[in-house]
Order: structure tokens, then sequence, then C-alpha cells
């Protein structure tokens, strides 16, 4: 029975420091913009993961290992660590161990990347990227896949 007293005891005081503008008071829609770009910034880490990782077995297959492949395969560590940080905002992370939503955050980024490995998105793009002059991609597939001109596309 005390459990109720205490509780109200705090919502009062919490309320006059709100009327007295102590505390200032938040809109819904504050909450709700938040949530979106944390959502957003979260599916922005994970496409991106999944884009360098699929890129990078895409790569391989067709030249060797070199350095920006290496620096490529840093950043995609990078955000699926910084997308494990963002993703800890909710629930589903947010009860978990960090070591363990890294292993979800992981798992679920492989498997992707080995789906989109199944497409064919990496050989259109690298043929696209021959054709047109795109600013980040065609560098990206010239010097990631070693093809200059033409190359053998799987």
């Amino acid at each position: 029975m005390e459990q109720p007293i205490k509780n109200n005891f705090i919502a009062q005081k919490v309320m006059d420091k709100i009327k007295t503008d102590k505390i200032k008071i938040k809109p819904k829609l504050y909450f709700i913009f938040r949530t979106a770009v944390y959502f957003g910034l979260v599916a922005f880490c994970f496409c991106l993961a999944i884009f360098l990782a699929s890129f990078l077995v895409f790569a391989t297959k067709i030249n060797q290992f070199s350095f920006l492949l290496l620096f490529l395969l840093c950043w995609a560590l990078l955000l699926v660590i910084g997308g494990t940080f963002l993703a800890k905002k909710f629930s589903f992370f947010y009860k978990k161990p960090l070591a363990i939503s890294l292993i979800i955050f992981i798992g679920a980024t492989l498997i992707s990347s080995a789906i989109v490995l199944r497409t064919t998105l990496h050989n259109e793009l690298l043929e696209r990227s021959q054709k047109n002059n795109w600013p980040i991609l065609s560098p990206l597939y010239r010097s990631g896949c070693g093809c200059q001109d033409h190359c053998g596309i799987k």
C-alpha cells in the first residue's frame, strides 16, 4: 500500500517542476521523429554493410584481394559496429548484451549479403559502371574488381 503513495509523491514533484518551468515537456512528435531518424540510420548502416560485404566477395571472385578491398572490409566492420550501437536504442537490442547484439547484426549482414550475391546486382552494376561514369560506383568497381575497360563478368 505504500507504493501508490510514494508514486503520487514523485508524480507531484514532477508536476511541480513542470509548472515552474524547470522541466521542459517535449512533444510526442519529437520522440517519433527521433525514433525514425535512429531507425533510418540503422537501416542505412545495415544496407551499406550488406552492399560492402557482398561487393568484397564479388570483387575477390573476379580479382585478387587488394588494399582497397581491405579498406572496404574495415568500413563494413565499422558500419556493423555503428549500426549495432545505434540499434541499442530499440527495445529488441536494448535488452540484450552488446556481444549478442553484435553477433545478431553480423549474422544478419552475412546472410543478407549472401542473398545479394545470389542475385545479378553486382554484375549489372559492373556493366553499368563501365558504360556510365558514376561518381562513386564507377571508380569502386574499376579499382575493386581490377576492371579498366572490359573484364570477364560471370
